[in-house]
């Protein structure tokens, strides 16, 4: 592990029994409606970014990552029907810890926004249920 990769630490729930930031994003189904970046349940920094890649067939895998505190989530996933891949990001540039992704998060937040942009009939969400 480099020291760039020592840095980042896996999300931890905020209280017992709560959610960490991957858990918050991606598993309760607010990625189609959220803007990047996000509100972190860890530090409270809008610095959350989320990032999917899709392997084809609609399996791939899902990113999600402070880049203040460096908490990160990372793991298999459905890929949701609204995502295309990031132009430019490959699969040999992926790791589970986001450095890379980090790098590049303000390309990553403009084609998830643009994506949203172009999307209709989604009710607005401004932050998961208790991150307000």
């Amino acid at each position: 592990m480099n020291d760039e990769e020592k840095k980042w630490h896996d999300s931890e729930p905020v209280v017992p029994g709560g959610e960490s930031i991957f858990g918050v994003y991606c598993q309760q189904g607010v990625c189609p409606t959220l803007r990047l970046p996000a509100k972190c349940p860890e530090c409270g920094q809008v610095a959350v970014h989320m990032f999917y890649y899709d392997f084809g067939r609609g399996r791939g895998g899902g990113w999600a990552w402070c880049s203040s505190c460096y908490g990160w989530g990372h793991g298999s996933a459905f890929i949701p029907k609204w995502w295309t891949n990031v132009p430019g990001i490959t699969e040999d540039m992926l790791t589970a810890t986001p450095v890379y992704l980090d790098d590049v998060r303000d390309s990553i937040d403009e084609h998830w926004n643009d994506l949203l942009d172009h999307m209709v009939s989604l009710p607005p969400v401004d932050s998961p249920v208790g991150m307000n």
